[in-house]
């Protein structure tokens, strides 16, 4: 996964899709193979790749799912909330995630 990612950026640099798909990995490295979350350098730089991958291409959905969900647990429900926002335009599917999310036992608030 990270390979290929590294791969189509090497030879098609600023390519978005590219900077979604390691981003991508990035997070999800973060978030399930880091036990407690704490690896800040790892979330930064799957941030960055997030970021990037959405500055020309609003469409990205799953980066914008991504980033909303990194900023969650740092005590950002703001900046969660802005970029689930964006992620729903994007793609309509993720309302009834959305729906189920926030209806979940013990009044969480999930935005995905």
């Amino acid at each position: 996964g990270l390979a290929i990612a590294e791969s189509a950026l090497h030879q098609a640099p600023g390519d978005p899709h590219a900077y979604e798909l390691r981003g991508f990995i990035r997070f999800q490295q973060w978030r399930m193979l880091t036990a407690r979350r704490d690896d800040p350098a790892l979330a930064d730089s799957a941030e960055a790749d997030l970021l990037l991958a959405t500055r020309n291409t609003p469409s990205a959905a799953r980066a914008w799912s991504a980033l909303s969900l990194l900023h969650q647990p740092h005590g950002d429900p703001d900046g969660a909330l802005a970029y689930a926002r964006r992620a729903l335009p994007a793609d309509p599917s993720l309302r009834a995630v959305a729906r189920a999310g926030s209806s979940g036992a013990g009044g969480s608030r999930a935005l995905f």
